[in-house]
């Protein structure tokens, strides 16, 4: 039941709070620690399929962070088709 914090402005991950340093938008939420994101210099394609799948999908079931995912706080659900 962890959590990894992504930034979806510059693409950092970890398990606290993280963005690299040409990061002007500090907009992190957590995401499941079993989610694998892809290398940092990987297509845009690849990221947007990450953040489809982990980022802006509602969480299924109950989670200890999930007050603190993108869905919970912007309220929105993005279809995982």
């Amino acid at each position: 039941m962890k959590a990894n914090w992504f930034c979806v402005n510059c693409n950092g991950i970890g398990t606290h709070e993280k963005h690299y340093s040409d990061c002007r938008k500090h907009e992190a939420y957590a995401i499941p620690s079993t989610a694998e994101a892809p290398k940092r210099n990987s297509s845009k394609k690849k990221w947007d399929i990450f953040k489809k799948q982990f980022v802006f999908s509602k969480p299924i079931g109950w989670w200890r962070y999930g007050e603190y995912s993108w869905w919970a706080k912007n309220k929105q659900n993005v279809s995982r088709n």
